[in-house]
């Protein structure tokens, strides 16, 4: 209705149009006519260029008497461009229960369009069946949205139409590549699966056979690497390379390899912390401490056991240095509480008190024995203070308690186990362009053979 100054801000006012959240459990033709309305609203929403990034069934507001409907809850709503221009800042973004992977701070890909349709199948999921996809405390969902695949029990699929079902699916896959692209395409389907639904008849619905990329997009997947990425997590996982550095020419994917690395680990029980490091940012160990306090934060949203346990871990490894991690991760003291100021102590004593109080507060991050990776994209853009932190991690190592992944497009320190990424091949760079065209193949092997001879098979 109209954007009003409020305090220091502005203020979204809504027309109240007496309706209220749907509840999980609604009949599904309740459900159907509501994600149809919910599909409508996002394709609105997109087409001018804004991501909503936090869909979820609290901002869904219907009135059953008339049909009306509103999505609302957009304060974390921000225009594509903007998100697309800027990496992520390594923090949750949105509600954890129904979180894209994207917005955990754990991967390195922008939210867009296809983010708030993950949401928006969380949110289908539990107002059909009643519950939600995934539980636990905020670790825990972090870990579900990266690595658990959405499941189904047979009553579950008795339930459901088998177009609802496969609908659901394509929405919550875990790559944006493989979800629907668009919400227009997305409302097609459901209307099909409303009008089965209504009919009486069998499932005819084919999920994303009308859905398009309203948006030339490459997809941020590793093309050609799959072989390599699994024998790079098995290594991983198996605490055989405690450090490992991604090298590669600007453009040559190490990105993209990184987060495919966090989602393997993740997948196979570990807790990794994620940072990046900005070559234009000035406060020291930017990268180190996006990455810490994207975990703190975490913790801080899980139930107040685990908040206790956390805390009565951390402040037992930092004892007396506490202050000096918490100069850097300002939520420490919400964990924690309040901490004694250390003394000063000579430069080089100061920087091997940070050394072992960083190590120790990392082992205590870790939670129910679980293996820590602490992976950090853009390592050549590390200040002199990161760069001797993460060889004071490498030359003190604790066998099986930490993994550091490095990428950089710099020289890397003999005796360090390094990954360097070849270019592209041309069946690479045709499946890039193939899934770019939406799948089209008119034209793409010629096209991909094109590419790699201007590119040298460089993907960017």
């Amino acid at each position: 209705m109209g954007l009003e100054p409020a305090g220091n801000g502005y203020a979204l006012i809504y027309e109240d149009i007496g309706g209220a959240c749907p509840a999980p459990g609604e009949p599904l033709a309740t459900v159907l006519a509501l994600a149809v309305k919910a599909a409508a609203a996002l394709d609105s929403l997109h087409a001018a260029g804004v991501i909503h990034r936090n869909v979820n069934t609290k901002h869904l507001i219907w009135r059953r008497e008339t049909g009306d409907f509103r999505l609302i809850g957009l304060g974390l709503a921000a225009p594509r461009a903007q998100l697309a221009s800027r990496p992520p800042r390594g923090e949750p973004e949105g509600t954890f229960a129904y979180m894209p992977p994207e917005q955990t701070g754990r991967l390195a890909h922008p939210a867009d369009e296809r983010s708030d349709l993950y949401a928006l199948g969380i949110t289908l999921y539990e107002l059909a069946l009643g519950r939600l996809p995934f539980g636990g405390d905020a670790p825990a969902l972090i870990h579900a949205h990266l690595a658990k695949p959405l499941t189904l029990t047979d009553a579950d699929r008795a339930r459901l139409p088998a177009g609802l079902a496969a609908i659901i699916g394509r929405l919550t896959a875990k790559a944006p590549e493989d979800r629907y692209q668009s919400a227009y395409g997305l409302r097609l389907d459901l209307e099909d699966c409303l009008a089965e639904l209504s009919g009486g008849r069998g499932s005819g619905v084919k999920p994303g056979e009308r859905d398009r990329r309203t948006a030339f997009v490459i997809p941020p997947r590793p093309y050609g690497r799959e072989a390599e990425l699994e024998a790079l997590i098995s290594r991983l996982a198996a605490g055989a390379t405690p450090l490992l550095a991604v090298t590669g020419a600007p453009g040559s994917g190490r990105t993209t390899v990184l987060d495919a690395l966090v989602q393997g680990l993740s997948a196979r029980g570990a807790v990794v912390l994620s940072g990046r490091f900005e070559a234009a940012s000035e406060a020291p160990y930017s990268g180190v401490v996006r990455a810490l306090r994207a975990r703190v934060q975490a913790l801080l949203a899980a139930p107040e056991a685990a908040v206790r346990a956390a805390a009565a871990r951390v402040a037992q490894a930092l004892s007396a240095n506490a202050a000096v991690i918490g100069a850097l991760v300002p939520e420490l003291e919400t964990l924690i509480g309040p901490m004694k100021a250390t003394p000063p102590l000579p430069p080089e004593d100061a920087r091997n008190r940070f050394h072992l109080s960083f190590r120790r507060f990392l082992a205590a991050l870790a939670d129910d024995g679980r293996p820590l990776v602490l992976a950090l994209d853009d390592a050549q853009a590390a200040d002199a203070g990161s760069r001797a932190l993460l060889e004071a991690l490498v030359d003190v190592p604790e066998p099986g308690a930490l993994t550091l992944i490095l990428t950089t497009t710099g020289a890397v320190k003999a005796g360090v186990a390094r990954h360097d990424l070849a270019p592209l091949g041309d069946g690479a760079i045709a499946a890039l362009l193939r899934d770019a065209f939406g799948g089209q193949d008119d034209g793409v092997p010629e096209l991909a053979r094109l590419c790699q001879l201007k590119s040298g098979g460089n993907a960017y």
